[in-house]
């Protein structure tokens, strides 16, 4: 039915840290971290749209609250950790930045961090596009950011640091979210392309992911507008590669079509490339005797043995 159909980018986003792809620097950090007993009262998620900042937020809360937690390899079908993707926790509060940057939002929120956990261990706050705060909302908020109580965890998500009052940040870890790699874009659009049964070949996926930019958000959206289009679907799991027109294939064979193409034009071209050398080589030997005897006369101008006009 229509009505039940969820897209790709929902579809497929990460549950857990081995999901997340091209954040390797991240997940390692987190892992250690969760493993440890390591963990700060402040994360800053910072990096391009669709690099996954708001989805490795859920996965580390997740990780917080989940049975018999804190573990990084949770089980993803844990029913702790089926409310945090649902959005029903009680202690996972997720906050928009946009629509609640004022300073009232934020005090209700400092009273509110004060009562401890209902279901899990934790209460984790995350606030999306946290730059969108006001300056007298950021200050509010700074006492507590750096001096929350012991259950409570906070993780920011934001596009644009700069507006991030240093003073934030400073109370913050801070990760740095990179775009997606194209080749790793690729391999997760392959993956599902066969769970969907899609045929495509390589290159269309390599053009799909280059349109993408390096967020994972973008490929999947133009992935799924791509199948709407051409209304092509398989009773079977396929998937239809073309090796002959992947970009290294391709890449290759113009390189190699260039190489035999420049040889060709060269001894075709070699009785118009000749004289055209030598007339440039004439042109060049005439200039420079020209300036060779313009020395000369202004040397014996200087000298006194010319008068003032035979020089020019």
């Amino acid at each position: 039915m229509a009505g039940t159909y969820q897209v790709i980018a929902r579809k497929w986003r990460p549950q857990t840290f081995a999901d997340l792809v091209g954040q390797d620097h991240v997940v390692r950090t987190l892992t250690n971290a969760i493993n440890r007993g390591r963990i700060a009262h402040a994360y800053l998620f910072v990096g391009p749209r669709g690099t996954g900042k708001t989805s490795t937020a859920r996965i580390f809360a997740k990780a917080l609250n989940c049975t018999d937690g804190p573990k990084a390899d949770f089980d993803v079908n844990d029913p702790a950790c089926v409310s945090i993707a649902e959005g029903s926790h009680l202690d996972v509060v997720e906050i928009d930045g946009a629509s609640n940057n004022g300073v009232d939002q934020v005090r209700d929120l400092r009273e509110t961090v004060r009562y401890a956990p209902a279901q899990g261990k934790f209460k984790v706050y995350i606030i999306d596009e946290v730059h969108m705060l006001s300056a007298q909302a950021f200050n509010a908020l700074l006492k507590t950011l750096e001096e929350p109580p012991a259950h409570v965890k906070f993780v920011f998500a934001t596009t644009d640091p700069q507006k991030v009052l240093p003073t934030i940040i400073s109370r913050c870890q801070r990760f740095d979210l990179k775009p997606i790699p194209t080749d790793l874009i690729v391999e997760r659009l392959k993956k599902i392309a066969v769970d969907e049964k899609i045929a495509v070949t390589e290159a269309a996926l390599g053009c799909i992911a280059r349109m993408a930019d390096g967020g994972m958000r973008d490929a999947q959206s133009i992935f799924d507008q791509m199948i709407s289009f051409v209304e092509r679907r398989y009773p079977s799991p396929m998937y239809s590669m073309s090796t002959d027109w992947s970009p290294r294939k391709k890449s290759q064979r113009w390189r190699q079509r260039s190489r035999r193409e420049t040889t060709r034009s060269w001894w075709q071209s070699s009785m118009i490339a000749i004289p055209e050398a030598a007339i440039w080589c004439a042109y060049w030997w005439i200039c420079r005797r020209w300036c060779a005897r313009l020395c000369w006369m202004r040397s014996r101008k200087v000298a006194g043995a010319m008068p003032s006009g035979e020089w020019r």
